[in-house]
């Protein structure tokens, strides 16, 4: 039912029917799907997001085209999302390398609403909005609503942000 443009959202809840069959593969008709240009949002929210089914996703080679924090008031600065580096955190520590971590938060997004060459690159004549992170290595857990966790090492600490050529946040130590 889904066409090309179309958003699926949420592809990694663990509720009812997931994007995870029963054999714990990804339906050959979802990567179909997604050449034909259907959209899937990791969407993250507290509700929403399985580690197990995204792992399985991640293994199978179904990664999503955009990572999102779905955050809410309710969600902001909670244990399941906090904020959208905390989520890029999820995907680095399930195994999504960062090159395709960063264009699922960046690049992609901004070809998706129009503004290819605009947003979402460091190409000259592009909007002057960038955010500088630090990658640091140590422990972290994190959870999902589900109960189950995730241990890993890898973390993306933001530094600076600027935003239409201005800085809006800067880390003292930066």
């Amino acid at each position: 039912m889904l066409r090309p443009g179309d958003v699926y959202c949420h592809v990694h809840q663990g509720v009812g029917t997931t994007v995870v069959g029963a054999n714990g593969r990804i339906s050959p008709a979802l990567f179909k799907a997604q050449e034909a240009g259907v959209i899937f949002d990791a969407a993250n929210g507290r509700k929403n997001f399985s580690f197990a089914v995204a792992k399985a996703a991640l293994a199978d080679g179904f990664f999503p085209d955009v990572i999102s924090s779905d955050l809410t008031k309710t969600t902001s600065y909670s244990d399941y999302v906090f904020a959208l580096p905390y989520v890029m955190m999820k995907y680095l520590n399930m195994g999504m390398d960062l090159d395709r971590v960063i264009a699922a938060c960046t690049s992609t997004p901004a070809a998706l609403i129009g503004m290819k060459g605009k947003l979402g690159t460091l190409a000259p004549g592009a909007l002057a909005d960038v955010a500088v992170f630090r990658p640091v290595t140590k422990p972290v857990v994190m959870k999902d609503q589900h109960g189950n966790t995730l241990t890993g090492d890898k973390w993306i600490l933001p530094q600076l942000t600027v935003l239409n050529g201005r800085v809006t946040y800067r880390q003292l130590d930066f």
